[in-house]
């Protein structure tokens, strides 16, 4: 082995130029303008035949030394150029091959190029600077094409790595789509079960309002524009006839009753918004209305100020405030119809009665206290209207009027209110309950319902 093998085992951190020619002059040739052109960045092992080249080869690769280049004559005896690198590559597929053609056939050319990968060949004799060129850009080939193969496996692996990730992933998505499929139709279930129960709260809060067949054997003229909010619905309404009857009072002394005076038939009628909607507003509602008609039914307490203030009584007492300290309680426009006495009374609790007469409207605003709450000694106003000619008379809750929408979404406001039903209260009142039912919903537009919505219109006329 020559000293070139020592020279290279000692710098396992420099690559290796292979340099193979029979002729010792342009083996020395070869390797003093290598080492110009390159310096001291590679080492440089000459071979004199294919055979030894290959025995170079395997020691140096044994070493873990890079190989970039190997320079092969063509003519050489034993072992042609062409057959020495095509068995090179087979060992270094990358390496750089560069043959020296002195006298070559272009068989042996085209072999090497069709199965060595050949990337030059030189003719003899070659130029100091085409070769100089030459290698260096063979060399720079090859640092490239390691790099680009580098950065190739580095990207399948990150690829390879992402694939992974990927496929992990949409196992965890796939998991956490059950999960949520399962959390769904468990949900779906249960909000069924919830609006079933709701439905049918509905259909007993139905039950409890007046029937249209009531409504129509006691008013002769009348709408209700009902809207919840929430399939059951804070706001109710409440209408009843009282009839006639005498006013009996005991006497103690002769413990008897005697009659003390006699009282006209009156309709009665209420709009009434509970705190709340949905179901506590419908629970309030049940209690609102099972308290009226136990005050106006069984108590026979007919005047409307009595009624409200009877109601606030009632209320605290079932819902124990005093105790619990809550504020729960309602809202109440009430009127009382006596048509034998041509009139229509009313209280209310800041909610109004709108009524028109003769293309006039008017509005009655109702105390500003509560129906129950913190107790108010403040008595509840009673005001009498005349009926003896057409009125055509309004309550309401706040919902219709508290409605955002509009161009600049705001509230639908009483003034709007007040507009539409002056100018279309001579209408039949069915009508007049589509025209606000439209209008409302233009002016809602793609807004939500935010409260529940209640408005009555009646006719009274007590002709003199």
């Amino acid at each position: 082995m020559k000293n070139t093998y020592l020279l290279t085992s000692m710098n396992k951190s420099k690559p290796v130029i292979i340099c193979v020619d029979d002729e010792a002059i342009i083996i020395n040739s070869l390797k003093t303008e290598l080492r110009t052109a390159l310096e001291s960045a590679y080492l440089i092992e000459t071979a004199e035949s294919g055979a030894e080249a290959l025995d170079i080869i395997e020691e140096l690769l044994e070493l873990g030394h890079e190989i970039p280049l190997v320079i092969s004559d063509y003519i050489m005896p034993e072992m042609k150029g062409d057959e020495v690198l095509i068995k090179i590559h087979a060992k270094l597929p990358e390496t750089r091959k560069i043959m020296l053609t002195g006298q070559s056939s272009v068989e042996g050319i085209t072999n090497v190029i069709n199965h060595a990968r050949l990337y030059r060949f030189i003719a003899k004799p070659w130029s100091p600077n085409d070769l100089a060129m030459t290698v260096k850009e063979a060399i720079k080939s090859y640092y490239q094409e390691a790099e680009l193969e580098t950065t190739n496996k580095e990207l399948a692996s990150l690829n390879a790595s992402l694939e992974q990730k990927v496929a992990d992933r949409t196992l965890e998505l796939q998991s956490a789509l059950e999960e949520i499929n399962k959390a769904k139709h468990i949900i779906e279930d249960k909000n069924k079960n919830i609006t079933d129960s709701i439905k049918y709260a509905q259909r007993i809060q139905q039950a409890m309002l007046p029937s249209k067949e009531i409504l129509a054997n006691l008013l002769s003229d009348y709408f209700i524009l009902f809207q919840p909010r929430d399939i059951v619905s804070g706001d109710f309404y409440w209408v009843e006839k009282v009839p006639e009857r005498f006013i009996y009072k005991e006497d103690e002394s002769r413990k008897v009753q005697v009659i003390t005076g006699f009282q006209t038939e009156r309709i009665i009628l209420a709009a009434v918004d509970c705190t709340g909607h949905g179901i506590p507003g419908a629970f309030m509602s049940l209690i609102g209305n099972d308290q009226l008609s136990t005050i106006i039914l069984h108590d026979d307490i007919v005047e409307p100020q009595h009624i409200l203030e009877q109601l606030h009584i009632n209320i605290r007492k079932v819902l124990r405030q005093e105790e619990t300290r809550n504020n729960d309680g309602m809202e109440v426009s009430l009127c009382v119809i006596d048509k034998e006495n041509k009139t229509l009374e009313f209280a209310g609790t800041r909610t109004p009665l709108v009524y028109i007469q003769d293309n006039t409207l008017f509005s009655i605003s109702g105390d500003r206290r509560n129906i129950g709450g913190y107790d108010n000694t403040k008595p509840f106003t009673k005001h009498t209207i005349d009926i003896s000619k057409p009125t055509y008379c309004y309550i309401f809750t706040d919902g219709f009027q508290d409605q955002f929408g509009g161009p600049e979404n705001k509230k639908f406001g009483g003034k709007n209110l007040a507009n539409i039903l002056l100018e279309n209260h001579l209408l039949p009142f069915e009508q007049q309950k589509e025209i606000l039912y439209q209008k409302l919903k233009q002016w809602m537009e793609h807004e939500n319902q935010i409260d529940d919505i209640m408005l009555m219109g009646f006719k009274c006329h007590a002709p003199a």
